[in-house]
């Protein structure tokens, strides 16, 4: 009888490893899973964000659709110099961010410096007066060097 206790308790200890090394390995697999699960979404998250930076490179550039068509140096307030101006969006979408850069210069014709203004949400067909304040003392004259946004 002694031996029958001895028998049942060895089944039951090979049934009870069995089922251990069944939910290791049912623990493996799901961790392989899972980690194949993040791996994918990592992908699929890196190639919206592809293409979203690409997108967004495309259009920022110099655009045809972000016309100058005005531009004047004036003094104001404090005798402070400033570069004004209007651009117009003349594209069907708006664009997030827009910006005008300035070259200045000497007398002589050497370029001094540089201003800028921006603007966020020019919308479609709208006109912007923009307004650079010029801090070099010296300036003598300007340029529009580039209108870019996207």
């Amino acid at each position: 009888m002694e031996n029958n206790n001895y028998y049942w308790i060895a089944i039951m200890i090979i049934i009870g490893a069995v089922i251990g090394v069944g939910i290791v390995m049912w623990k493996i697999y799901d961790y392989g899973q899972e980690e194949n699960r993040i791996e994918v979404e990592a992908k699929e998250h890196a190639a919206k964000d592809k293409a979203e930076l690409e997108s967004l490179l495309k259009r920022w550039k110099k655009s045809e659709e972000l016309i100058l068509l005005t531009s004047y140096s004036t003094r104001g307030e404090f005798n402070v110099l400033y570069v004004i101006g209007t651009i117009k969006n003349q594209s069907d979408a708006t664009y997030s961010y827009v910006q005008v850069e300035i070259n200045l210069y000497d007398k002589s014709g050497a370029q001094i410096g540089s201003t800028m203004d921006n603007i966020n949400n020019l919308e479609a067909g709208s006109i912007w007066k923009f307004k650079a304040v010029v801090l070099q003392d010296n300036t003598a004259s300007y340029k529009i060097k580039e209108i870019t946004g996207f």
